[in-house]
C-alpha cells in the first residue's frame, strides 16, 4: 500500500475508534431531549444523504434493476437487524450505563461468527474459541458486584442488559445478511440502500406508533446537550460508513495495481521468450 494511503487508512481507523467510543455517551446525552426512534431516524437519514452524495460524485450509486429477488429478501433481513439494533441499544441506555452497553455489545461479533458456523458451515479457529472463552469468563467478572440484578429482567439493570443482548442478536442477523449481499454488491452500495431504507422505515414506524400508541413517543424538547449529542451521533455514523469504504477502496486499488504489475511482467517474459526463439 502506498505510504499516503496507509496513513490515511490508519488515521480514519483511529478517528472511527474514538467516535465509536464516545458514541454511547453522546447518545445518552441526546436521550435527554429526543426519543430513541427520532435519534435513529436522524442517524440513518444523515448517513444516507452523506454516503449517497459521495457515491453520486463517484458515479457508484447502485442500480436497483440489477437486484435479484433473493437480494431483496436479504436486504429486508439486514434492514430489520440494523434498525432493531439501533433502537434496542438506545432503549437499553434508559436502564444501564454507556460502559455496560459497550461491554455487553461485544457479543455482537461473536454471535455473527457463530451464525456463520451454523448457517454457512464456516470454520471457527482455535484462537476464536479461545477468544469466546475469555469473553464468557470476562462478562461475569465485569458484573461480579451486580449479578443478582441481572436476574430481574422486568426493570433496572437486568432489563437494560437484556435489551443489549437482543440488540446484539438482531445485529448478527444484519451482519449475516450483509455478508451474503457482499458477494454480489459493493459494500458502500449496500450501506446506502440500508441507510435510506432504514430512514424511511423508521419514519413510517414512528408515524404508526404516534397514531395508534402515542404514549410510547415523547415530545422532543431540544437543549444544548441534545444538539451536541446529535452532532456526535451524526459524525460517528458518517465516519464509520465512509472510513471503512476508504480503506476498502485502498485495498482494492492495491489489488488492481498488483494485477497490472503481474500482467506487465508476464507479457515481458513472453516477449523475451519469443525473441530468444
Amino acid at each position: 500500500m502506498a505510504p499516503r494511503r496507509w496513513k490515511l487508512g490508519l488515521t480514519l481507523a483511529l478517528v472511527t475508534a474514538v467516535l465509536w467510543g464516545m458514541l454511547p455517551i453522546a447518545l445518552l446525552l441526546t436521550l435527554s431531549g429526543l426519543d430513541a426512534y427520532t435519534i435513529t431516524w436522524v442517524r440513518f437519514l444523515v448517513a444516507a444523504l452523506v454516503l449517497g452524495a459521495v457515491l453520486a460524485v463517484a458515479g457508484r450509486v447502485p442500480a436497483l434493476r440489477s437486484f435479484a429477488r433473493r437480494d431483496g429478501l436479504l436486504l429486508a433481513v439486514a434492514l430489520f437487524g440494523l434498525v432493531g439494533n439501533y433502537v434496542l441499544y438506545l432503549l437499553a441506555l434508559h436502564y444501564s450505563s454507556p460502559t455496560i452497553n459497550q461491554v455487553v455489545s461485544q457479543l455482537s461479533p461473536i454471535l455473527l461468527l457463530l451464525g456463520g458456523v451454523v448457517l454457512f458451515h464456516e470454520r471457527f479457529s482455535g484462537r476464536q474459541w479461545l477468544g469466546l472463552a475469555f469473553l464468557l469468563v470476562g462478562l461475569p467478572l465485569f458484573f461480579n458486584r451486580r449479578l443478582p440484578e441481572l436476574a430481574q429482567l422486568d426493570a433496572g439493570l437486568g432489563r437494560g442488559v437484556g435489551l443489549v443482548l437482543l440488540a446484539s442478536l438482531v445485529w448478527s442477523f444484519y451482519g449475516l445478511a450483509q455478508k451474503q449481499l457482499m458477494q454480489r454488491l459493493e459494500p458502500a452500495g449496500i450501506l446506502l440502500l440500508l441507510y435510506a431504507g432504514a430512514a424511511l422505515f423508521t419514519m413510517m414506524s414512528m408515524a404508526l406508533v404516534e397514531q395508534f400508541a402515542p404514549s410510547l413517543l415523547r415530545a422532543e424538547q431540544l437543549n444544548a446537550a441534545s444538539v451536541v449529542g446529535a452532532l456526535f451521533v451524526v459524525g460517528g455514523s458518517a465516519a464509520c460508513a465512509l472510513g471503512g469504504e476508504v480503506q476498502g477502496e485502498a485495498g482494492r486499488e492495491d489489488a488492481r495495481s498488483g494485477r497490472r504489475r503481474e500482467g506487465t511482467i508476464h507479457r515481458g517474459n513472453a516477449r523475451f521468450s519469443d525473441d530468444r526463439r
